[in-house]
C-alpha cells in the first residue's frame, strides 16, 4: 500500500523545467491533420497522431479513475465536454497559446487549463518530460472537481487537495498517488511555517493567497497538512480531515472546526514541522485502473473545417478575437453549415457586445445542429437576455427543455431556464426547482447561488435570498464574483425596502377607506371636495448585474409622474417611430426590460456631469450608452412609460 521516496538531493524547481525554449519567429507551415480520440471523459485532438492521442487520453482517464477510487462518493462527472488539445511540440502549443511567448520574461507553460461556464479546455506538449508534467493541469483539473462536490471549502483545503492529487505519477501497471513533491519539502525546511490558525483563516482576499512571496509557504504548506493527514491519519485508523469537513458542512467557522477536529493546534503545528523534515515519505502505490482500454476509444481524422472551428473556439475562449475569426471564417468557407464555427462566432459577437449579431450565430448554429445541446444552449439564452420582457417565451422555453433532455447533467441550462420561469408568477416553482438543480450539478459555482437567491427574491421569500447571497459573499473568488454578489444585496435590501413601502402604503389607504365608509354622507347641497391626492413617492435604483430584476409591478406605487422608477443600464436596443414615438430595450445584467415614450418630445434629456451635445438625436445617439430612465410601469402590456433619460 506504501511505497517510500527518499529525498536524496534537490530537484530544479518547475518553472526551469518548463521554460527550456526561447520564442521563434511564426513560420508559414502547410495544413496539418488532426486527429480526434473520443475516451469516455474526455475529447482529445492531436496533431501528433493517433498513439500521441490515445496516450494522453488514457493518462486523464487513469487520473480521472484514481481520484475516483480515492474518493469514492464523490461526483466525478463534469456535465459538459473537456476538450485537450494534445500538441506534439512546443511549436504547436506556441501557436495555441502566443501570448505566453510574447510576453518578455514569461513562463513558457507545458500545459495550461482553461476553465469555462460551457465548456473546459486543456492544452498541451506530449512531448514533455517528467515524472508530473503536467501537474498543473492536473491541479486546475481537481479545483473544477471541488466544485462539483462543494458549495463552499477552506482556501487551505482546496489547494491542499488540488496540490497533493497534482502529483500523481501515473504508470502503465500502478498510480503513485500523495507522491512528495520535492520542490514543496525543501522550501518549508527553509522557511518559517504559517501558524495553523493563519493557514486556516486564509480566504481569496489573503495576501498569503496573492502575493508572490507568501503564496509559496501558503500552497507548499497546504500541500504538506494534507500529505500528513493522509499518511498518518491512515496509519492510524482516524479521520480527523473528515470530521473536519463535517463541521463545515454544518458552517462552523474555520479556525474553530479546526480546533475541534485537529485538537491543539500549537501541538499540531509542531508535528508538521517535525514531518516535514523527514528524509522519507510514504505514499499510497494503486493499480492502475483495469477497466481503461485506450485501444478501444474510437478515433477520427478531423476534416480542414473541423479543425480550423476548433481551434477557433480555443482562440475566442483565450480571448485571441483576431486569430479566432481568421480560423472560424475559414471553417465556414469551407463547411457553411458548420455548427462550431457558427457557435464561436457568436460567442466572439457577444463579447465584443454586438447582442444582434450573436444571436442570429447563434440561431443558425442551432439549425445547423438540432441536436447539439450547446448550439441549442447558447440560442436559448440570447433569447432570454432579449425577449423576457416581452412575454414571447414558448419556443425559448422549448429549446432550453430540450437541451436538458439532450444533456441532463448541464447545469448552466436549469439555471437560465429558472431565469426564464421566474417572469410569471405561475412558474415561480418551476424556477426553484431548476435553479436548486443548478445548484446540485455545480455547488461551488457561485453564479447558480445568486441565480437561486434571485429566484427566492421574485417568490417574496426576502431573508432566505439574502441569507443565501451573505453566504456566497464569503466564497467569492475574484473581484468580479464578490461584485455580483454586492449588487444582489443591494438591490435585494431596496427590493425589501420597496415592498415594506407597498405594504405601509396599502395599510394606509385600507384606513383610509375604512374611515371614509365610517363617515356620514354629506347633505346633496353641498358640494363634494375630495381630499388632496395623498402620494409617496418610491424610488428603485437597479444597478450592477443582477440575475433577475426586481419585480416591477410590485415595487410601482399608483403611476403618477412624481412616482417613477429609477433603472440604470444599457440602452441595448433604441427604434423610433412616426409622429414621436420612443422605445427603448434596457439591459441590466442581462435582463431587460422594454421602457417608451409616446411622445419624445415630452421627455426630459440629460446628461451626467455636463450638458448633451448640441443637436442630440435620442434615435440615434442612446444606443449603446449607459442611462439612467425614470419610468412608470404600465400593466397590460409591460411597457413601462418614460419620463426622463440621463445619459451616464
Amino acid at each position: 500500500m506504501f511505497s517510500p521516496v527518499k529525498l536524496a538531493r534537490p530537484c530544479w524547481p518547475l518553472f526551469l523545467l518548463i521554460a527550456l525554449a526561447c520564442a521563434q519567429p511564426v513560420t508559414a507551415q502547410k495544413e496539418e491533420v488532426w486527429t480526434e480520440i473520443r475516451s469516455p471523459n474526455f475529447i482529445v485532438v492531436s496533431n501528433g497522431g493517433e498513439k500521441l492521442a490515445r496516450r494522453v487520453a488514457d493518462q486523464f482517464e487513469q487520473f480521472r479513475a484514481t481520484f475516483q477510487r480515492a474518493l469514492p462518493r464523490a461526483r466525478v462527472d463534469l456535465g459538459k465536454p473537456l476538450v485537450i488539445f494534445a500538441a506534439k511540440n512546443e511549436k504547436t502549443l506556441r501557436t495555441l497559446l502566443p501570448a505566453y511567448w510574447e510576453r518578455k520574461g514569461s513562463v513558457h507553460p507545458v500545459g495550461v487549463f482553461l476553465p469555462g461556464d460551457e465548456k473546459l479546455y486543456v492544452a498541451l506538449r506530449t512531448d514533455a518530460v517528467g515524472e508530473t508534467p503536467y501537474g498543473v493541469v492536473y491541479h486546475e483539473y481537481i479545483h473544477a472537481l471541488v466544485n462539483l462536490n462543494f458549495e463552499t471549502i477552506p482556501v487551505w483545503l482546496n489547494e491542499g487537495f488540488a496540490e497533493y492529487y497534482a502529483n500523481t505519477v501515473l504508470g502503465n501497471k500502478t498510480v503513485g498517488l500523495g507522491r512528495p513533491d520535492s520542490n514543496s519539502v525543501l522550501f518549508l525546511r527553509q522557511e518559517k511555517l504559517l501558524p495553523l490558525d493563519v493557514l486556516f483563516a486564509v480566504d481569496h482576499k489573503s495576501p498569503h493567497y496573492n502575493e508572490r512571496n507568501k503564496a509559496s509557504i501558503f500552497y507548499a504548506q497546504s500541500w504538506a497538512l494534507i500529505h500528513y493527514f493522509m499518511v498518518e491519519d491512515w496509519k492510524a485508523e482516524k479521520k480527523r480531515l473528515g470530521v473536519y469537513m463535517d463541521l463545515l458542512f454544518e458552517r462552523v467557522e474555520p479556525t474553530e472546526a479546526a480546533r475541534r477536529a485537529f485538537g491543539d493546534l500549537k501541538a499540531l503545528e509542531k508535528a508538521l514541522a517535525r514531518y516535514v523534515q523527514r528524509n522519507t515519505f510514504q505514499f499510497f502505490e494503486l493499480k492502475a485502473p483495469a477497466e481503461i482500454d485506450e485501444a478501444a476509444f474510437p478515433m477520427r481524422a478531423l476534416s480542414p473545417a473541423e479543425s480550423a472551428a476548433l481551434r477557433g473556439d480555443f482562440y475566442v475562449r483565450t480571448r485571441r478575437p483576431q486569430e479566432a475569426r481568421a480560423l472560424l471564417e475559414e471553417a465556414i468557407r469551407l463547411d457553411p453549415q458548420n455548427a462550431l464555427a457558427h457557435e464561436s462566432m457568436g460567442l466572439l459577437h457577444l463579447w465584443q457586445n454586438d447582442v444582434d449579431a450573436a444571436s442570429e450565430w447563434f440561431d443558425k448554429a442551432a439549425r445547423f445542429d438540432s441536436q447539439s445541446y450547446m448550439a441549442l444552449y447558447f440560442s436559448a439564452m440570447m433569447g432570454v437576455r432579449r425577449n423576457l420582457a416581452s412575454g414571447n417565451t414558448d419556443e425559448i422555453e422549448a429549446r432550453l427543455t430540450k437541451v436538458i433532455q439532450l444533456n441532463p447533467q448541464f447545469a448552466p441550462a436549469h439555471s437560465t431556464l429558472a431565469s426564464l420561469y421566474t417572469f410569471r408568477e405561475d412558474t415561480f416553482e418551476k424556477a426553484l426547482v431548476h435553479a436548486k438543480r443548478a445548484m446540485e450539478l455545480e455547488p461551488g459555482v457561485l453564479a447558480h447561488r445568486i441565480n437561486l437567491a434571485s429566484v427566492l427574491l421574485r417568490m417574496e421569500r426576502m431573508d432566505e435570498a439574502i441569507a443565501m447571497a451573505r453566504s456566497a459573499q464569503d466564497s467569492a473568488a475574484s473581484p468580479e464574483e464578490l461584485q455580483m454578489v454586492s449588487a444582489f444585496l443591494t438591490n435585494a435590501e431596496r427590493y425589501k425596502e420597496s415592498l415594506a413601502a407597498r405594504a405601509a402604503w396599502d395599510a394606509g389607504q385600507a384606513r383610509r377607506q375604512n374611515a371614509v365608509a365610517e363617515e356620514p354622507e354629506p347633505e346633496p347641497t353641498d358640494p363634494a371636495t375630495p381630499p388632496p391626492l395623498q402620494r409617496r413617492v418610491s424610488k428603485t435604483v437597479v444597478t450592477g448585474p443582477p440575475v433577475n430584476p426586481p419585480k416591477q409591478e410590485i415595487v410601482s406605487l399608483p403611476a403618477t409622474p412624481a412616482n417613477g422608477i429609477l433603472a440604470e443600464g444599457l440602452a441595448a436596443a433604441v427604434t423610433c417611430a412616426q409622429p414621436s414615438v420612443l422605445a427603448v430595450t434596457l439591459d441590466f445584467g442581462g435582463i431587460t426590460i422594454k421602457l417608451a415614450a409616446e411622445d419624445r418630445g415630452k421627455v426630459q434629456f440629460s446628461r451626467k456631469g455636463g450638458d448633451l451635445p448640441a443637436g442630440f438625436n435620442p434615435c440615434t445617439g442612446l444606443r449603446g450608452k449607459q442611462v439612467a430612465i425614470a419610468y412608470i410601469a404600465k400593466a397590460g402590456d409591460g411597457v413601462g412609460q418614460i419620463i426622463s433619460i440621463e445619459v451616464q
